[in-house]
């Protein structure tokens, strides 16, 4: 097994800034993200981070997609959807643009990437998903926004020579070029890494088209003992009939996702998706790893079997290849590390558990030596 390490939100956000800090003169500095939130306190010392690299004169690339601004994180559309192009910026637009602004000041470099064709795009639609970073020879892959440090998430990460210019190779690209999609001529793309069982995938953004669903749904019709998934919200749709195929054949299917509370304005949605996915005759024990609601929202992206497993931005449905969504993934053949994530990820949401629970103690003691 390939000396992967797997980070929390919180610790990937601690990790970087400490490898983004110690970047030698000339050295490669480049993080991607969709969503980008400065206001958060570990975002911001992030950005802290890149300024100082790029003072010591580091090679320093932020990737964001346009959605920071199409829409925040309050659902309030804006300079892009309204004109096409940034111009008005106010509140948290406004704020967004300004750390942007620190690190072309330090001496760095920020790229927006799938900017809109016109106005009045729908702020989903088009959008680059993918989340990740290199740092030298160290590389980062999974589904952590720079945002909301308190998210339940996960990246892995590793050194790796030839990984790392593989990947800086193609966010330079997409840098250059402002679009993913454009960048990759509509061509899904993947590269095998040096330890001859792993893969980095990339999907183009294309809409209906993604090597990564793709993969993800041969990985879970080759299961034969176990199968482990994350999603943030019930991974419904075909991706639903190819676990319940699974368990038929008798595989042992375990899946865990975020209580509707958790997505904010959108939790009628995923009532509702919740409830016409039971109707349709699912299995119930696939409902059962729905988390507490008092517990943050559950963002990572992991696909595990015996066989092998998958962690990017793709949650592995339908819906992000519908809009035409641009994704990147790690794909390994190797049992051994397909365990280790797994259990990095149970261990995670135990603790989540546990903290709610106690949570839930303390204010029913509370309640109960207020009462007259």
């Amino acid at each position: 097994m390939k000396d992967y390490s797997f980070l929390s939100r919180a610790a990937y956000f601690e990790t970087l800034a400490k490898t983004v800090e110690l970047a030698a003169r000339g050295e490669r500095v480049i993080v991607a993200t969709m969503v980008f939130d400065p206001t958060d306190p570990a975002v911001r010392h992030l950005i802290d981070a890149l300024c100082v690299a790029a003072r010591h004169h580091a090679n320093v690339t932020l990737l964001i997609d346009a959605h920071n601004f199409l829409q925040n994180n309050h659902g309030k559309l804006g300079p892009l959807f309204y004109h096409g192009k940034l111009r008005r910026l106010g509140g948290s637009f406004a704020i967004t643009a300004d750390a942007l602004e620190s690190i072309d000041a330090a001496g760095g470099r920020y790229i927006i990437t799938n900017l809109p064709k016109r106005r009045f795009n729908a702020p989903m639609v088009g959008r680059s998903h993918i989340k990740g970073a290199v740092v030298g020879n160290r590389v980062f892959v999974g589904g952590c926004n720079l945002e909301r440090s308190e998210q339940i998430d996960v990246m892995a990460t590793w050194k790796s020579a030839s990984a790392a210019e593989k990947l800086s190779n193609w966010f330079l690209k997409f840098a250059e070029i402002h679009n993913v999609r454009q960048a990759l001529g509509d061509v899904d793309v993947e590269v095998a890494l040096d330890d001859g069982t792993s893969r980095l995938l990339i999907d183009a953004g294309v809409p209906r088209q993604s090597l990564i669903y793709d993969e993800a749904l041969q990985l879970i019709d080759s299961a034969q003992e176990w199968i482990y998934m994350t999603c943030q919200y019930f991974p419904g749709g075909p991706t639903a009939r190819h676990l319940a195929a699974a368990q038929a054949r008798g595989v042992k299917v375990e899946i865990d996702f975020s209580h509707p509370r958790s997505q904010g304005n959108g939790a009628p949605l995923h009532y509702a998706h919740q409830a016409a996915q039971r109707a349709r005759g699912l299995p119930r024990n696939f409902f059962a790893g729905k988390l507490d609601k008092q517990i943050p929202k559950l963002h990572a992206k992991v696909l595990a079997s015996e066989q092998g497993a998958m962690l990017g931005s793709h949650n592995y449905v339908m819906q992000g290849v519908l809009f035409g969504t641009a994704e990147l993934a790690l794909k390994a053949l190797d049992p051994e590390l397909s365990i280790k994530l797994r259990d990095f990820m149970k261990a995670q949401l135990a603790a989540f558990e546990l903290l709610a629970h106690h949570n839930r103690s303390a204010r029913s003691h509370s309640r109960s030596i207020t009462k007259p």
